[in-house]
Formats: structure tokens, sequence, C-alpha cells
């Protein structure tokens, strides 16, 4: 919140990680942190668990207990200085248990706790000990000479072995694979099916890692061991009509539109100016003819950089004429028709119901697993959108829009695959015959595992080739 002396001139929204606004607000709601505090029963988190019918899990029990005593140091030494302060103890909201008494309770419930060494566990009481020798997978990288020397091994010396893939279709090639290397592989979706000495089996789900059991023999590969992790891309903060937000966006001489007295060019700067005796900062934009605008600095958000497709400089409007107001009415009658022509257009298609898909099948999940390169994040959200579009009753309605290479093409073969497996015929349609050919190549290419016909139709095709399709 911005304050002009007493007064709130601007509230605005604001991302952490950039610190900038995001957002004009009109108004906010601020609540307590706590209400009727003193009237509330507090109750211990076990509490809510049957002790009969719950099983607890503690990662390292002795740092559990270190980080709970150092809480508790805190807390108390907290109401140490709030008792100096003059504040009363039972006027603070927040209680915390003694960790002799947390642990306690603790103990009454069953519990299995992992520990790298063995060592005492503190207060927490230890029924039994069981010593577990376990080892982390080493990585293939891509290598799949080096996956199957290894398995050959594991196969000799009696192991038992499961792959695990995220895609039924890439865990089948895959034990066929292994048996081109004369392994016993063989592929199973029976997760309960007893793997015997010296069998791989190559099964579809999903583990982070793999892991070895030496004593038992027993040793999980997974996907991401044998061909490496995908790097998960940091998703990109976006704003919508993001407005300046910063003085370090403007520069002098750039052309700014006004919302109330339309296109200037700001001067740089920040001025002092006293008003009434109070002193603000002002921003200083020219007009024609001279014309000066003094706008608070904390008005910045009527304030846009001008965006113009003519090379050439604009026109400057002219301060205290009508010139600006006569613009706007113009766009805004322009706008208003262009609005009635597109009501009219969407209240027919709504009186029209469109073919509903049904939802993703399981050859579309595998056909889409199949894809060889990484989606981005826009490129996942569009064709989200619009598969949603055609398991709905609206006709669809959606342009995408993106820079040559970023994955439009993909998203039609998605939809064309899904229309498909309805029996559906897809009609691609695209602007030159070099263009067509290369899409239907694409096609071909990312179809071939399924059975759908891909043809062409263009100039290169005879015409008893064109009557024949």
């Amino acid at each position: 919140m911005n304050y002009g002396g007493d007064e709130v001139d601007s509230i605005r929204s604001f991302d952490v990680e950039s610190q900038r606004s995001t957002e004009n607000l009109q108004e906010i709601e601020i609540y307590p942190a706590t209400e009727n505090w003193k009237q509330m029963e507090t109750e211990s988190f076990l509490a809510y668990f049957p002790v009969k019918e719950t099983i607890l899990f503690l990662d390292e029990p002795v740092r559990l207990q270190e980080s709970a005593e150092i809480v508790e140091k805190e807390y108390f030494h907290s109401l140490e200085s709030r008792e100096e302060a003059g504040i009363e103890a039972d006027e603070i909201p927040i209680q915390v248990e003694q960790t002799d008494h947390t642990i306690g309770k603790m103990n009454k419930y069953y519990g299995i706790a992992f520990t790298m060494l063995e060592s005492k566990c503190g207060m927490f009481k230890v029924r039994s000990v069981y010593s577990l020798q376990v080892k982390t997978v080493n990585p293939y990288n891509s290598s799949f000479e080096l996956l199957t020397r290894d398995l050959k091994k594991l196969k000799r010396t009696g192991y038992r072995v499961i792959l695990v893939s995220g895609s039924r279709t890439r865990a089948k090639r895959l034990a066929e694979d292994l048996r081109d290397y004369d392994l016993s592989s063989f592929y199973s979706e029976e997760m309960e099916r007893q793997v015997n000495p010296g069998e791989i089996m190559v099964t579809c789900g999903y583990i982070s890692e793999g892991y070895e059991y030496p004593m038992l023999k027993f040793t999980v590969i997974s996907e991401s061991d044998i061909f490496g992790k995908k790097k998960k891309k940091k998703k990109r903060k976006t704003y919508e009509g993001k407005k300046i937000q910063e003085f370090a966006e403007l520069k002098p001489g750039d052309y700014v539109v006004h919302e109330n007295h339309g296109l200037g060019i700001y001067q740089g700067g920040i001025e002092k100016v006293e008003v009434d005796t109070v002193t603000r900062d002002y921003m200083k934009i020219s007009y024609a003819d001279g014309g000066i605008l003094y706008i608070p600095a904390t008005q910045m958000d009527l304030i846009q950089k001008y965006a113009g497709a003519d090379a050439k400089p604009p026109k400057l409007n002219k301060l205290g004429t009508p010139q600006w107001k006569k613009t706007k009415g113009q766009v805004k009658k322009a706008v208003q028709l262009i609005a009635k022509d597109l009501v009219k257009l969407y209240a027919t298609r709504q009186q029209t119901e469109g073919y509903v898909y049904g939802p993703d099948t399981v050859w579309q999940r595998e056909f889409e697993e199949m894809f060889p390169f990484e989606e981005t994040e826009d490129q996942l959200r569009a064709i989200e959108d619009t598969k949603k579009d055609m398991e709905s009753t609206k006709i669809m309605d959606r342009l995408i829009c993106g820079d040559v290479g970023y994955g439009k093409t993909e998203i039609a073969i998605r939809a064309a695959f899904k229309a498909v497996q309805e029996g559906k015929q897809v009609v691609y349609l695209v602007p030159t015959t070099i263009l067509a050919q290369q899409h239907y190549n694409t096609f071909i290419q990312r179809f071939k595992d399924f059975p759908v016909r891909v043809d062409l139709m263009s100039r290169f095709r005879t015409q008893a080739q064109q009557k024949k399709q």
C-alpha cells in the first residue's frame, strides 16, 4: 500500500520472487491472525489419530527430537522476552507442548524409524532393530551396452530384476530389445507376480530412482537410471496486461500514453513539487504545443508505453483539447461494433452443439509418451485446452499462436489422433506444397506404430492419385 500522508494512494498485489507489482486493487480485506483464541480449545495433532489404527514413520528420530527441542527452547525464550515486556503468558495465542510430553505420546503408537547409523534413538522407545543393506543403482546414461552387461552379470549371480518404465509401449519394447541380447526378460503388469532368480521382469509404473538389496539378491532399475532424468523447466511467471511498474522501464524521450490525457513524451527524472505544504515526487510528460503535465509518481499505473506499428514518430496530443477524448470515443464506438458482431456470431455458435469426444484412452497416453522431445509449459497447456474443447459440447473455436519450432504441429497431431480413435477423418490444411510434404512426413513418423492411414493431397500427386484418395 502506498500512502500520501494519511491517505492511501494505491493498493497493489506483488510477486514475492521479483518484488514487482502485478495488479492494482480497489480494496483488500485484512483478517486477524486468530479470532477469539482465548475461547478456543487446543489439542495435540496426534489426538486425531487412533493409537491402535495408526503407524508412525519417523525419519532420523534423533534429529526429530533435536529439532523439537530447539523449537521448544526458542518458544520459552520468547515467553521470557514477552514477560519482560509486560505481556502476560495467557495473552499469547501460540502454545508449544514440551518435547518429552510429545514423544511420550508418540511412544504409545506403533512406529517404524529409519536411521542411517545404528545409534540410540533418544527418548523414543525401540522395541526391535533390523539392519538392511541398500544400494543405489549406477546410472547408465543411455548406454544400452552397459545395461545389458550388468543384467547378464546379475542373471549369472541369481538376482531377481525388475525394470520399471513409464509407458506400456516403451516397457514392452524394452523387454523385446533385452531378449535380442539373450536375456530372459518378459513384460507383466501383475505386480504381485513372484520373480524367480535369474529372471528379468519389465513392467509399467514409475519410481524416481532404482535400488538394490544385495542380501536378498533383488534389484529394481528405473527408466531414469537407464536414460537419465528429465530436467524440469522452471515455470515462468506471467503477468497479463502489465503496465509500467518502475521508473527503470522508462527512458527520457519514450512515447507514453496517459489514460486521461493521451500521447506524450516522458522527459525523464523525478521532480519534487510542493503542493499545499506537502512535497511529493512527480513525473514530467510533455505534449504538443509545449504542454507539460506533472503526474504523481504514485499514479504511474495510469501510464503505458506507446506501441505502434508505424516507423514514423506518432502525433502528440494537445492538453486542454477534446482531441484525446474524441479519439477514445471513436475507438470505443468501433470496439462496440466489433463486439456486436461477435455477440451475434457466438450466440449462433452457442445454440449449436458439436461432437463430444471421450476422455483420453490408453492409446492416447501411449501415443503422447512416444513424443521424442520434452514439452514446454505453454505447449502442455495448449494441448490440455484443445482436448478439453474436443470433450465439451461447444464447437471448437481456438487459435494457437507461436513462433516456428515451438511445437504447434504436435498439438494438432495429438488432437488428430484423438479424433481418429472415434472413427473421424482429419483434414490438415497448410499454405504451401512444400509445407504439406513436410507435415505429411511428420505425421507418417508419429503414427507409424498405430493403425492410422495418413495420406497427402497436393500438386505433387497425379490426378489419378488425387481421385483415388
